[in-house]
């Protein structure tokens, strides 16, 4: 039996909700606060990156709040999931069970899973395999012909997620910064310091 628990609280930070009813209760405040359908990938994100929830446990409990009505999913299938009546209801009523702090550190946590998830949407990334490395292409779509294409060869696929990860956090950055270089004009955008945006794979 304590194997058995122990799957399920490998990986926990000490302080994080203590039985299911304070992570179901967690999760529909999250849900509640998102504003927006959540992603079973940006959920578990979250909990894994803040080591609130051990993942097993996390989707036991996604199972059971579904077969419980608390929440739904968008559509049949798509593990895209929002709050019913009964589920908003739930959050409301019991959200302070749950620590502040750990309601503030998740929720910290999903809203750059959230920001990351539309940063994904508004722009593309490909990575695929050549024969002598890797290739990934990096692309800021806009009305009609794309505000920017970029192709690198690189020699590991490593080198490519850091890429897709340096962009994804501030696409603007890297494109005014090579316009600024391919110009030679550096003063149309200011001084080449470092992005001041949030790094949303922390």
């Amino acid at each position: 039996m304590e194997e058995s628990n122990a799957v399920f609280t490998a990986g926990v930070l000490p302080g994080s909700p203590k039985n299911d009813f304070e992570i179901k209760f967690l999760i529909c405040h999250l849900l509640y606060t998102a504003g927006e359908p959540v992603t079973f990938g940006q959920l578990s994100a979250t909990f894994q990156r803040t080591a609130t929830v051990n993942y097993f446990e996390f989707s036991a409990i996604v199972a059971e709040l579904l077969s419980q009505g608390h929440i739904r999913e968008t559509e049949e299938g798509s593990m895209i999931y929002v709050l019913t009546d009964y589920g908003e209801e739930t959050a409301r009523r019991f959200y302070k069970t749950v620590p502040p702090a750990v309601r503030d550190r998740c929720s910290e946590a999903l809203r750059r899973q959230l920001k990351l998830g539309r940063r994904k949407k508004e722009n593309n990334v490909s990575i695929r395999q050549t024969p002598d490395g890797y290739e990934i292409s990096l692309e800021i779509p806009d009305i009609g012909t794309p505000l920017m294409g970029l192709t690198l060869s690189l020699p590991t696929r490593e080198h490519c997620e850091m890429v897709e990860r340096r962009f994804l956090n501030d696409p603007l950055y890297l494109y005014t910064r090579i316009l600024a270089l391919a110009t030679g004009d550096p003063s149309t955008i200011g001084e080449l310091d470092e992005t001041r945006e949030e790094d949303l794979f922390a």
